[in-house]
């Protein structure tokens, strides 16, 4: 018998359904892989900026692993670190320098829109 495979969208998380042939689609309509290559874009932008200007650009790696927690206690966490990036692009759009401060203060703006709708005001 064969393996179940769910494969899902790579920007939108959304199923996609297998064709009958061809590749593995990795997006469920062209409006997510286009969403997806204009972040790609952005992204590859800012990181160019900042290669230019000097600055490190490594992945952020923790020392020390995340307790095992229940579920519920794991979406609480990660809502509470959203709101705290948040805060952090917040104050970086007021802090960096306009090239990309603007861009700071979108992503603030974003995460603390995308909290909101989830959680209801504080």
């Amino acid at each position: 018998m064969g393996r179940l495979e769910i494969h899902l969208c790579e920007w939108c998380r959304c199923e996609i359904r297998r064709g009958s042939r061809g590749p593995v689609r990795r997006y469920c309509n062209a409006a997510c892989r286009m969403a997806a290559s204009r972040a790609r874009k952005a992204s590859a932008a800012v990181q160019e900026e900042l290669r230019r200007d000097g600055a490190a650009i490594e992945p952020v790696v923790h020392a020390h692993r995340a307790p095992s927690a229940s579920s519920d206690e794991q979406v609480a966490r990660a809502f509470l670190e959203a709101k705290t990036l948040a805060g952090v692009f917040a104050r970086l759009g007021v802090d960096a320098r306009p090239a990309l401060a603007w861009r700071c203060t979108h992503v603030a703006q974003a995460l603390h829109r995308a909290i909101i709708e989830t959680l209801g005001e504080d």
